[in-house]
């Protein structure tokens, strides 16, 4: 049997030894040394000069003085002399230095919770989850600047990423899931899962999916929207002109009612697009055509009082207003190849229509204009016409317009007319019997020459310039 003791190398006390208490007293002495161990460091070379008893050093590589040959040992100052021990796999001892407990490990001192395998606080580690925590809440600070926590994946294929869980099932996660783009993820039951965010590096663009389905991508390139927008960001009605807010498609979409559009324009400077229907100043409610009391309105206006303002109307039809000190004036009709030529019309003196209209019928052609006037043309070629009627010392053929009076459209009033004949091959005058009236020339027109002719052709010409309205 040793005279040792296996674990610590305590002397044991042998029969019939003789002075016992030296025996005693050293094994006291060391287990002064390891009972509770702290060390005031752990890697000194060098014995202190005049070290305090109970002083305890680990010794570091390359000892020099009385500690030379005993690297690695505890070295234990019993007031009088140097005590070593060599320590074993799995002491601990305190260490003053770095506050910090360290363990033999290995054939040097480590840090105890260094390579720890687990570590359970509060709760137990498994294989798994190496580091398991149950608390309240967790603190990770600063050591006096930043502070940074890492997640480290193997390869770009792995997940890196943090699982939020309620009663064990997960609802989100966050992180790099099976590749190197940035996402988070929701569940409702922990099977099923949707990305709803993903930052991808390398297409250089995120996607936002709330319900798994892309909504919005935003690259360098452009924003691209694919859901409706609303809320207070975005402009309700014609009279919000809260800056910074989003102009909607029908959200300036104006509701059927009398009231005007200063009610619902703020009186301010700046650019407004604005749908109406019926409005009270619209240009239909203006001209008095009602198929012109819906459309879209585009406002500019630079100061109070002065504003600017172009009509489209569901018509198709386009309207210019203007403002003075006065006030607005009047919607004007804006004319261009789409309605410079069409039907006009009017109401209340004022035009709605085109600017020209022009047609032909069995009774000859018309031409009406915006202002009112029209004019009506007819031609007629009459061959084997006989002059041989006597009219005085002249000569005169038969009523030429005879069955033909009818003008092409019709006047408001008895048209001014001009008729003249011409004989083929010969000199003649035309006579004009009577005014006519709104529909028709006048009854008679004679042309008549110097001598008596039969079998002529003539040609008479009838002009007549009026009102339509």
């Amino acid at each position: 049997m040793s005279n040792l003791s296996p674990r610590m190398g305590l002397p044991f006390l042998l029969p019939s030894q003789a002075q016992k208490h030296v025996t005693h007293n050293e094994a006291l002495q060391q287990l002064d040394a390891l009972t509770q161990p702290a060390v005031l460091a752990l890697a000194e070379v060098a014995p202190p000069a005049s070290p305090e008893a109970g002083a305890m050093y680990g010794i570091g590589a390359g000892a020099t003085g009385v500690w030379a040959g005993r690297d690695g040992a505890l070295a234990y100052w019993d007031g009088t002399a140097w005590l070593f021990v060599s320590p074993q796999e799995g002491w601990r001892v305190w260490a003053q230095d770095v506050q910090e407990l360290h363990v033999w490990r290995g054939g040097s001192w480590a840090p105890a919770l260094q390579s720890t395998v687990q570590l359970g606080i509060g709760t137990t580690a498994d294989a798994t989850n190496r580091l398991s925590v149950a608390s309240d809440a967790s603190l990770f600070s600063h050591a006096g600047a930043g502070h940074q926590m890492k997640l480290n994946k193997a390869s770009a294929g792995d997940t890196g990423s943090v699982l939020f869980q309620s009663d064990w099932v997960g609802h989100a996660e966050m992180g790099l899931a099976g590749d190197t783009a940035f996402s988070v993820k929701i569940s409702a039951d922990g099977a099923s899962w949707d990305t709803v965010l993903r930052a991808d590096p390398a297409a250089q663009e995120i996607t936002f999916a709330p319900a798994g389905t892309a909504r919005m991508v935003l690259s360098d390139t452009g924003l691209q929207l694919d859901a409706p927008v609303t809320g207070s960001a975005v402009q309700s009605a014609g009279s919000d002109g809260a800056a910074g807010k989003i102009l909607m498609t029908g959200a300036q979409c104006l509701t059927n009612d009398s009231a005007a559009y200063s009610g619902l324009l703020p009186d301010a400077m700046g650019s407004w697009l604005v749908g109406f229907n019926d409005k009270a100043d619209g240009p239909g409610a203006l001209t008095g055509h009602g198929s012109d009391r819906y459309g879209m309105m585009v406002q500019v206006q630079r100061s109070s009082g002065r504003r600017h303002r172009i009509f489209q109307t569901l018509t198709g039809q386009m309207f210019h207003q203007t403002e003075s000190a006065a006030g607005l004036q009047a919607p004007k009709r804006v004319y261009d190849t789409g309605n410079l030529l069409g039907t006009v019309s009017q109401a209340g003196g004022l035009p709605t229509g085109a600017m020209m209209e022009h047609g032909s019928n069995a009774n000859g052609a018309y031409v009406r204009y915006a202002d009112g006037t029209q004019i009506c043309h007819k031609k007629l070629t009459l061959s084997g016409q006989d002059l041989n009627i006597a009219y005085g010392a002249l000569f005169r053929s038969g009523s030429l317009l005879s069955g033909n009076t009818v003008f092409a459209a019709m006047f408001s009033e008895p048209p001014a007319c001009t008729i003249t004949a011409h004989v083929e091959n010969l000199s003649t005058m035309t006579a004009v019997g009577g005014l006519g009236d709104v529909g028709n020339t006048p009854a008679t027109v004679y042309a008549v020459a110097h001598t008596a002719v039969t079998g002529r052709v003539i040609h008479v010409n009838v002009m007549a310039i009026g009102r339509w309205y």
